[in-house]
């Protein structure tokens, strides 16, 4: 059963007001003022994607904001950056293909952090792409955000290709 007190309805900004009302009363359900999120993702995604994704950058920086970084060494910076400020993208990054620019503001915050002590902005001796690079090459093994966007989505396509039961066959 539908539960109209949790239930709204948008609009698309082309239809009239009398029609939106009209639809609204017959359905029993309050008009949303915005698309709003579910599952903690935006609903609806329209042209503007940074400003739709916006929010997951403001978050990482507020999270990585409160850290002190006086208190931690390096390798604590490290497993926060890597525990924390790359996974809280996640399961955004699974469902929708990030702009690039809001992975490269989220990778900016993160360099920042790295290289900067205290109130310090500190000198940035190495580029971020090195510093993505493997372990096993010398580097530091964080991620490249815009190819582990990729990655997540291509997992979602691959687990959607292989299961038969989704797939449906054409004869002609």
């Amino acid at each position: 059963m539908v539960n109209y007190h949790k239930s709204s309805i948008c609009y698309s900004k082309n239809t009239c007001s009398g029609d939106r009302e009209m639809v609204a009363q017959i359905l029993g359900v309050a008009q949303a003022p915005n698309f709003g999120k579910y599952l903690g993702l935006p609903a609806f995604v329209g042209r503007n994607k940074k400003a739709a994704f916006a929010y997951i950058e403001d978050k990482i920086r507020q999270r990585i904001s409160s850290w002190n970084k006086k208190l931690l060494t390096q390798a604590g910076k490290e497993v926060l950056l890597k525990s924390v400020a790359q996974a809280m993208p996640t399961f955004s990054m699974s469902v929708f293909l990030l702009p690039v620019s809001v992975c490269a503001a989220i990778e900016r915050t993160m360099n920042r952090y790295w290289w900067g002590s205290g109130t310090d902005r500190g000198i940035h001796w190495k580029a971020w792409d090195k510093l993505c690079a493997p372990k096993k090459y010398g580097c530091l093994g964080f991620k490249d955000l815009k190819a582990f966007n990729l990655a997540m989505l291509g997992k979602q396509a691959w687990r959607f290709l292989t299961n038969t039961d989704s797939l449906v066959c054409v004869q002609s």
